[in-house]
């Protein structure tokens, strides 16, 4: 026996179908608008950006690199940015390597990114048969595009200099 269905059932049921669309839709437009806001610049200064990262760093055995090492490295002067900090470890079987940079412009962004891909490239060629771990860190390391901050980790633990990067935005 079939049942007949009422037509105050059936606008019962379109009701919370169009309800539940409606939240689905509310969500999708707060997590969109969560995305954009994170990709924005951020107004957090270079030197506060510096501190934080350095406290996380194993300072002991990584010494802070000068302008003349990062264009060296990079192919970059520190002077076109608002901001460079490069730490690394000294010795022929190191490629421990924390490179924070802070950007004038968005359009510098790709530049910077295909100069640190380069780095990486050359770094792992470098250690390519011979040094296994080393290569291994490399392969691991994070290049993390925040808006107007560029962070790039060769380390062990780079996933928590990331986060703390990512906390100091």
């Amino acid at each position: 026996m079939m049942r007949k269905i009422h037509s105050r059932e059936r606008k019962n049921g379109l009701d919370a179908i169009f309800i539940t669309q409606m939240i689905l839709i509310g969500i999708l437009v707060l997590y969109v608008a969560v995305l954009l806001f994170r990709k924005g610049e951020s107004d957090t200064p270079f030197a506060e950006m510096e501190q934080a990262v350095e406290g996380v760093l194993d300072n002991s055995d990584m010494k802070e690199a000068d302008h003349k090492m990062f264009r060296r490295n990079y192919r970059l002067n520190a002077n076109d940015y608002d901001g460079v900090m490069l730490w690394f470890r000294e010795g022929t079987m190191e490629v421990d390597e924390i490179l924070v940079v802070k950007l004038k412009s968005k359009e510098q962004s790709d530049t910077v990114v295909e100069s640190i891909e380069a780095r990486k490239k050359s770094r792992k060629e470098s250690f390519q048969g011979y040094g296994a771990s080393q290569t291994k860190l490399i392969e691991d390391s994070i290049i993390d595009v925040r808006g107007n901050y560029i962070l790039f980790v060769i380390k062990e633990d780079a996933e928590k200099i990331d986060q703390v990067f990512q906390k100091a935005l």
